[in-house]
């Protein structure tokens, strides 16, 4: 039967997590005895996490990205015409762009607040504000009025993704993050699936897109109120977990090596992530695999009525490209829990179709057939879902992986901002110039894809030679992967 240490050994759990300066300056708290567990109490436990945490990661990060798919649809009700988006066609593109300009420079600053502050509050806070910048939108009469809305919609937004890194890196494993982290991504493709005939129906009420906004707004701001109530800070805060439940927690992050949240920043950890080439290969990792979004989320209406599809058939068969997206999370995700090592392998598989997908679209006739080769570029979902597993997995210690993520999220906005702009409306209906650029891009994944696995096995080799599976125990202590040399990457 598993035991727990009592009385004067056993550690509170709020000093397990709440590391504050005395912490730092008087000691750690953490050299204390282990919890043992049976593994009935861990599939508990895994169970509650995923109830609990998942709707709320999943419903926070489609709502999130249904308000970027509605401007690719709102095209179709005259939003272009309305807002001077038409001449010249860059100006559409820019719409694109200036969100993401805004969601770079609030990724430093938002990202640091979050870390300050509660996940959980500042995540409700976060949805809250981005809930009443969309509604705003339809104050927007002219192109200036837009693009000041996209910049600081963007900006508020910078903060939640980081944080969703955080959540599955404090309550899950490094076998369990990969497949935690391609399903609350999976929801954006999700809501594809659902998108469509929502603004369909919208837009048809006054033949606006106005409707779209207003109910997109709308559910945001309810959503906040759940999230408020619904999405735990840290584990000690953690009310829909047992006394108990939350001490399995804290030895699960303890057997992991991942480091415990902590409100200070550290500056070495700084430093470290600067310095670190893994750091730097998984930004362009993000950036290879978003690219082929950039494409997808703005122009993907254009693209279908280029094909021949009037107005609601173009919506109709998008949702099968939301099936696809889901699948290509999801189905990987799982394969990378289920066998370990597979990770970068199935990044370098997804942005290879996601190449072949662009490489039919820039060549094939206009043909309805060719949705075929447009359903394959979401196959990008697949290899964002690894990066942001990756993330969790293989950076170690607080401060170290908000930059981290924050990298991540970084490639993912060069992504997204660049892409647009390549692919000009005036360049319609073959986007040369776009779709070179996508296949660029992802061949370029591929290759540091594998390199980036061959370097990763190589310094775990290195530290198992070294016999670095002693020494202190690190595992709750906020340090850095280098550091921590018991810590292992995931491949």
């Amino acid at each position: 039967m598993a035991t727990v240490p009592t009385g004067a050994d056993k550690v509170p759990i709020d000093m397990l997590m709440h590391r504050g300066e005395e912490d730092d300056e008087k000691g750690s708290v953490y050299d204390k005895p282990a919890v043992t567990f049976t593994a009935d109490e861990e599939k508990a436990l895994l169970k509650r996490l995923d109830w609990r945490l998942l709707p709320m990661m999943m419903g926070t990060w489609a709502l999130a990205y249904y308000d970027k798919v509605i401007m690719g649809q709102a095209v179709l009700f005259k939003m272009r015409q309305e807002l001077d988006l038409v001449n010249p066609g860059s100006r559409y593109s820019n719409t694109s762009m200036i969100f993401y300009v805004g969601y770079i420079i609030g990724l430093p600053l938002i990202g640091l607040l979050t870390q300050r502050f509660p996940i959980g509050k500042s995540c409700a806070v976060l949805v809250l504000a981005w809930g009443i910048t969309v509604i705003c939108t339809v104050l927007c009469h002219n192109y200036p009025g837009i693009m000041v809305q996209r910049f600081f919609l963007g900006f508020i937004e910078a903060g939640i993704a980081p944080s969703f890194v955080s959540l599955v890196s404090l309550y899950y494993t490094k076998r369990e993050q990969a497949f935690r982290a391609a399903i609350w991504v999976a929801s954006a493709p999700a809501t594809n699936m659902v998108s469509p005939m929502i603004n369909y129906g919208l837009g048809s009420i006054n033949q606006s897109w106005k409707e779209m906004y207003y109910f997109a707004g709308a559910i945001t701001i309810s959503w906040s109120v759940v999230v408020w109530f619904c999405l735990p800070d840290d584990i000690p805060t953690a009310k829909f977990l047992s006394e108990r439940q939350r001490e399995i927690a804290l030895e699960r992050i303890r057997r992991n090596e991942g480091g415990s949240k902590s409100h200070k920043i550290i500056w070495s950890q700084v430093w470290e992530a600067l310095t670190d080439w893994n750091v730097w290969a998984l930004f362009v990792l993000s950036v290879c695999a978003y690219f082929p979004n950039g494409v997808l989320t703005t122009f993907s209406s254009l693209i279908i009525k280029d094909l021949g599809f009037d107005t609601l058939t173009n919506l109709a068969v998008q949702i099968p490209k939301g099936f696809v997206g889901v699948i290509a999370n999801v189905i990987p995700g799982y394969f990378a829990m289920r066998y370990p090592g597979l990770r970068l392998h199935i990044y370098t598989g997804a942005v290879f179709l996601a190449f072949a997908g662009s490489l039919a679209l820039l060549l094939a006739p206009r043909v309805p057939g060719l949705l075929g080769a447009l359903y394959g570029l979401h196959m990008f979902g697949a290899a964002a879902g690894q990066v942001h597993g990756l993330v969790a997995s293989n950076v170690g210690g607080y401060t170290k992986r908000t930059i981290a993520s924050s990298f991540v999220f970084f490639g993912y906005s060069i992504a997204q901002t660049v892409a647009p702009i390549l692919f000009d409306t005036d360049q319609a209906p073959r986007y040369t110039r776009g779709f070179i650029a996508t296949m660029s891009v992802t061949a370029a994944g591929v290759v540091v894809g594998q390199a980036t696995r061959f370097f990763l096995r190589r310094r775990n080799l290195s530290r198992e030679r070294a016999g670095d599976d002693g020494g202190a125990d690190l595992a709750l202590e906020d340090v850095g992967d280098r550091e921590n040399r018991r810590f292992r990457y995931a491949l």
